[in-house]
């Protein structure tokens, strides 16, 4: 009965074996993955433990994989003490609020990784001077969606921060461009001006005390030219800079005389010592509005914007020879204008004869009226390096007459790599992803045939005890009462009491091991409690007054729950039981009390009996457990406890055991759902 079948030690040593060669063949396959990974990469799994630690990694840190695979140690490669790493939060679901509490404010969401965090930090012990690092961590999930682990992956960004700090220092360099702007520049807390340019007093008719503490609606008419309302109109904009969404639009303001001129406005939110403000560039634009539609016909404006533009624009007549070219596309082909002007784009690029095609059928659809998507495309300087570029091509037309084309080429090889490295991530994060699911579904299927066939052993070892107990326990009192003398009645009582335990331990292991399965259903109705565990007292009075014990129940008569009535009355018995078994003999009380607590009521069942020490509490639930371990007697199967906390969690609840220690007394809570009183009220 105490050992385990020859079928579950031979499945198990089976699945052993088997089990342990395909996780070593996937863990090489992850490690390859992982360690051929140019970018930093660690995997921790779901108890911190690291699993893969990536040969860019033992690079960037010095630290092997020898030494840190297997271990809770990746904090040892970032700081100077024990504290957990982003992915550590991570596998832990732990809140935004923690994350916080070790990443300040610097961490945000991954806007390409559900689930994944962002941020950067500066680690002074790595390299001579110390290394930033914008790092990202990303939960991995099973196919439940649970968490089974975590990966974190690093970019050594420390001569980006290097460049930022250089524009950081040059603030008096900024400052000199603030003050000598040709536009009105505004710093706003809120929707309030707390700083401004010199060149903001000549624009707006006023001087710099005007315009402090005040609001950019007080500088407007009540409605725009649209018909808005100002002030409403300028909250709604306000509101979105500040969520990040840069705002640029045409204002009509007023001075400080009331006279109203026509601007542009550009709002960008920034971040001064750590606090959001905005910038508001102002620029008046009454004379260019009143000369917009003679200025929108002049060619020469025209070539000063295209000069001026970040982007390459190109453009040719019909034969695809190049008629004009800003200085932007000089510095992408690296060629000087006299000997590109006049040549076939094809020819001299940015295009390669090879895109040509492309660029044909994207000419032909523009003919068509249609609007087709970027080209993308490849493209070679001098050195021989190459580049990726994103053309915008339109139609150049004269009297209605198609005369050609103009190139509008953006230079995204830094867009295109970065979208490859995610691509490469997204990637090593499926593959394993893929594996840890599968691994999970094999143990699933052996798990949950394991437990059949523990059930099924269970259910037969009960029909094989219960079978001869039957007879024994039929016959028992005829061959009692047939017994003449003391001693051999004595005698049968011990058999007496030795068979009513075997059945008492086999009911409740059958019961025990029907309440572990999945399939065991629960019936629960809205219950009166007071009511409910009157009539259990009721039952158990007998039982009470032979040993002594007084008990009270202070439950309120208007507290109901959600129970299978039947499987409640098993709970509350067995708590009882236990509480009297564990009472001394001169006698003592037993108090059931219950407290409502949202969705949940929770309910005590406290004694004065012989108290657990502190460390026997963890174990109480345990199967078989007995918190006394100096009493052998055959009172208790010791599974008592354990199915009293199978019902509590199939009824949703959750079960614990307090005790200030020996000889005062224990107390077991336990909760249940509220319900509710669908009795009818008496008339």
């Amino acid at each position: 009965m105490n050992g385990e079948p020859d079928i579950v030690r031979e499945l198990r040593g089976a699945e052993k074996q088997g089990e342990m060669k395909e996780l070593k063949e996937e863990d090489e396959k992850i490690s390859q993955i992982v360690d051929k990974n140019p970018i930093p990469t660690l995997v921790i799994d779901n108890k911190h433990i690291i699993t893969h630690w990536s040969k860019a990694l033992e690079r960037t840190t010095g630290l092997s994989a020898e030494e840190m695979v297997g271990t809770k140690k990746q904090w040892k490669a970032f700081y100077s003490k024990e504290r957990p790493i982003l992915a550590d939060l991570l596998v832990d679901n732990r809140s935004e609020n923690d994350i916080v509490t070790y990443h300040s404010n610097k961490y945000r969401k991954s806007a390409l990784v559900e689930g994944a965090y962002e941020d950067e930090d500066f680690f002074p012990h790595l390299g001579d001077d110390g290394k930033w690092f914008f790092f990202t961590a990303a939960p991995l999930r099973n196919v439940n969606g649970v968490t089974i682990g975590a990966i974190e992956s690093l970019q050594d960004i420390t001569e980006w921060k290097k460049i930022n700090d250089r524009v950081v220092s040059s603030e008096v360099k900024f400052r000199s461009i603030f003050e000598n702007a040709n536009d009105a520049i505004f710093l706003m807390s809120e929707d309030t001006f707390i700083e401004c340019n010199p060149k903001t007093e000549e624009i707006f008719g006023c001087c710099r005390g005007d315009i402090l503490q005040r609001k950019p609606y007080e500088f407007s008419p009540p409605y725009q030219s649209d018909g808005r309302d100002s002030k409403e109109n300028a909250l709604e904009r306000i509101n979105a800079a500040f969520a990040g969404e840069p705002q640029f639009f045409e204002w009509k303001h007023k001075k400080l005389d009331g006279t109203l001129f026509d601007a542009e406005v550009g709002l960008n939110r920034i971040e001064i010592e750590g606090k959001a403000m905005l910038q508001a560039v102002v620029r008046d634009i009454t004379e260019r509005k009143q000369t917009e539609e003679k200025l929108r016909n002049s060619e020469e404006k025209y070539r000063n914007l295209v000069e001026m533009a970040p982007d390459a624009t190109i453009t040719v007549d019909l034969k695809g020879a190049i008629t004009s070219c800003n200085t932007a596309a000089l510095k992408m082909i690296e060629l000087p204008k006299d000997e590109y002007i006049g040549r076939q784009l094809s020819e001299v690029g940015p295009l390669q004869e090879g895109d040509m095609p492309k660029y044909l059928e994207v000419l032909d659809s523009l003919k068509m009226g249609k609007t087709p998507p970027p080209l993308e495309f490849q493209f070679k300087r001098k050195d021989g390096i190459s580049g990726w570029a994103e053309g915008h091509i339109g139609l150049l037309k004269r009297n209605g007459k198609i005369i050609g084309a103009q190139l509008i080429i953006s230079d995204i090889t830094g867009k295109r790599m970065a979208l490859n490295e995610l691509k490469d991530a997204h990637e090593l994060l499926f593959t394993i992803n893929r594996g840890l699911e599968r691994k999970i579904q094999e143990r699933t299927s052996e798990i949950e045939k394991l437990v059949k066939q523990k059930d099924e052993f269970i259910n037969q070892l009960s029909h094989d005890l219960k079978t001869p107990l039957t007879p024994i326990m039929i016959l028992m009192p005829i061959v009692n009462e047939q017994l003449k003398d003391v001693k051999s009645r004595d005698l049968m009582k011990v058999i007496n009491r030795n068979v009513y335990f075997i059945k008492d331990l086999v009911d409740k292991t059958v019961d025990l091991a029907r309440l572990n399965s999945t399939k065991i259903e629960i019936v629960v109705e809205d219950t009166n409690l007071l009511s409910e565990i009157n009539n259990i007292i009721e039952n158990s009075q007998v039982l009470l007054d032979e040993n002594n014990i007084s008990i009270e129940n202070k439950i309120g008569e208007k507290i109901f729950v959600k129970a299978d009535r039947l499987r409640f009355g098993e709970l509350l018995n067995n708590l009882i039981t236990n509480s009297i078994k564990y009472t001394p003999d001169s006698g003592g009380e037993i108090t059931i009390d219950a407290k409502e607590d949202g969705d949940f009521v929770t309910i005590s069942v406290n004694d004065t009996g012989m108290g657990i020490k502190q460390e026997r509490l963890s174990h109480v639930f345990d199967e078989f457990y007995k918190a006394d371990i100096s009493r052998h007697d055959l009172d208790s199967s010791g599974l008592g406890l354990a199915i009293c906390k199978r019902i509590v969690e199939k009824h949703g609840g959750k079960i614990w055991v307090e005790s200030p220690g020996r000889g005062k007394g224990t107390a077991f809570y336990f909760t249940l759902k509220s319900g509710k009183n669908n009795q009818n009220p008496q008339e």
